[in-house]
């Protein structure tokens, strides 16, 4: 089986994975239309503004929460893995280990990193000059199949720190395990009060026929 046909001809709005050994189908998806990604990216950045406002401590608290949730899950996530990539089990766990490393050390870290820094400001002599970090509002994530957990979650994780809301795009040959962490990485997230309401949408991956 060829890396295309996991793409059936002639399906237009769907997307059918296929275990890479067996070729059998795992689960088909629809994919979203412009409007429907449209709509989520507005909604995305109607909740940006409150999740910035928790400050980057509040949301390191939140983001580094997830680490327990793929724990708990990483059963579920390691099967997809393996069945949407044809990776070794080794090689799978490898990666839901690197996301959970990311996500001690990034949450951790983050207040240092983010936090203003006063700098020169020669050759304005006399004056104070400083560089300050705000978020950018909604990143958007485009990620490939070969790593899709650690290439999709890797730039979402540190976004999600710096106060952005984030719209993931996985390939669509390897889109499972992604959306399943997802679940975990957003959890508590969407306990925070603030964000519950939009809790849904940013937990759903958008899909397109191609990456």
């Amino acid at each position: 089986m060829t890396v295309a046909e996991q793409i059936l001809p002639g399906t237009g709005d769907r997307v059918v994975v296929r275990d890479r050994s067996s070729g059998a189908v795992v689960q088909d998806l629809a994919v979203d239309t412009p409007e429907a990604v449209a709509a989520q990216v507005a909604r995305a950045r109607a909740a940006q503004p409150a999740w910035g406002a928790l400050g980057v401590r509040g949301r390191a608290k939140l983001v580094k929460r997830a680490r327990k949730e793929l724990a708990r899950d990483r059963a579920e996530i390691l099967g997809l893995l393996e069945r949407e990539t044809g990776k070794a089990r080794f090689d799978v766990v490898g990666e839901l280990m690197g996301i959970c490393l990311d996500l001690g050390l990034l949450s951790r870290r983050a207040a240092r990193w983010l936090a203003t820094e006063r700098v020169s400001p020669r050759p304005m002599f006399g004056k104070r000059a400083y560089v300050a970090y705000r978020p950018r509002g909604v990143v958007g994530i485009i990620s490939p199949w070969n790593a899709p957990l650690n290439l999709a979650l890797g730039d979402a994780i540190p976004a999600l720190l710096a106060g952005n809301a984030v719209i993931i795009k996985p390939s669509e040959l390897a889109p499972l395990a992604v959306q399943r962490a997802i679940f975990g990485v957003l959890a508590p997230i969407a306990r925070w009060r603030g964000y519950r309401a939009t809790y849904p949408q940013l937990s759903r991956i958008v899909l397109a026929p191609r990456t």
